[in-house]
């Protein structure tokens, strides 16, 4: 998949004193480590908290669209085998479960740390 990205959790670490850029840090051996500073895109619009924060979440995005691929393999596995398979009810009430899981701790938590509150 090409070269491997700083390992997450990063987090949001505030605006800067003048308020005009925003600061991501990532966890290093001797303690934290700036990823990046974000600012306005135009000095003035203060969108610089909100893209810093979606910027943080990119470690939990990407875990949560691995977690995606391989959840959406499996469905695509359960649906082929639905004419050969006499247990496929179960099969698929086991997926639903699991999407349900997937949705509840990967997803919802990846995006509401990207979303200022």
């Amino acid at each position: 998949m090409g070269k491997e990205f700083t390992p997450g959790p990063w987090e949001y670490a505030g605006r800067s004193l003048r308020g005009m850029t925003a600061t991501i840090l990532a966890p290093g051996d001797q303690g934290k480590l700036i990823i990046a500073h974000v600012d306005d895109v135009d000095g003035f619009r203060g969108d610089s908290e909100a893209n810093a924060r979606l910027i943080a979440a990119a470690p939990d995005v990407m875990a949560a669209l691995l977690q995606a691929k391989d959840a959406l393999s499996d469905i695509t596995k359960i649906l082929n085998d639905y004419r050969t398979s006499p247990d496929f009810d179960n099969r698929l009430d086991s997926w639903m479960r699991r999407y349900a899981w997937f949705v509840e701790v990967v997803i919802e938590p990846a995006m509401k740390k990207a979303i200022i509150s």
